[in-house]
This record gives C-alpha cells, structure tokens and sequence, in this order.
C-alpha cells in the first residue's frame, strides 16, 4: 500500500513539474524572445486610430496631435497619410511605414 501511495505521489510530481515547465517557458518566450515587431503587431490592424499611432511611432499625445491633418481654408494639409471616415481619422500602417522610410531618407 505504501509502494502505491509513493508511486502514484512521484507521477503526480512529475506531471505537476511537466505542467509548470511549460507554463513557464511559454511565459519566457513571450516577455523575451516572443515579442512580434510593431510591423508584426499592426499587420492584423491595417489601420491605426491615434492611440494605436501613439504606441506605434512611440511619440507622446502632443507629439502626433503636431502630425495630424489641419484644415485651412477648405484645404487640409497633413504631414502623415491618414483616412477620414466619418469624423474620425484613420492610419494605414503600410502607408505610415512608406512615410517613414521617406521622412528618413529625406533627413538623414
């Protein structure tokens, strides 16, 4: 009885050791060396609302409120693509990398 008691609490172990094995690997390889790039993050969400360019450009709420499109007279100039669907403005993530390639081959 004793050797059935120890055998079935040494499987019990192993599988418990099983389980948080790849419970914590899986942990590992996503705060690690599971991260998708931002392009990986955005190509699902083709596009982006102002939050979602916020994180994307890693720029503060002051910073892209400077990039967004203002009208004058009829005519609205924006120095970043963008949609406008209803009233809310929209990011293509294909196009925002295209600007950014261009922004930076023209500064640098």
């Amino acid at each position: 009885m004793k050797v059935n008691i120890f055998v079935v609490s040494v499987c019990l172990l192993a599988c418990s050791l099983l389980v948080s094995s790849f419970i914590i690997s899986n942990a590992i390889t996503n705060s690690y060396g599971g991260k998708k790039g931002k392009e990986e993050v955005y190509s699902d969400h083709a596009l982006m609302t102002k939050n979602d360019l916020e994180v994307y450009l890693g720029l503060t709420d002051e910073e892209v409120s400077r990039l967004l499109p203002k009208a004058e007279d009829d005519v609205t100039a924006s120095e970043i693509p963008y949609l406008l669907i209803g009233d809310t403005y929209y990011f293509p993530a294909k196009a925002i990398d295209k600007w950014l390639q261009e922004t930076e081959a023209r500064h640098f």
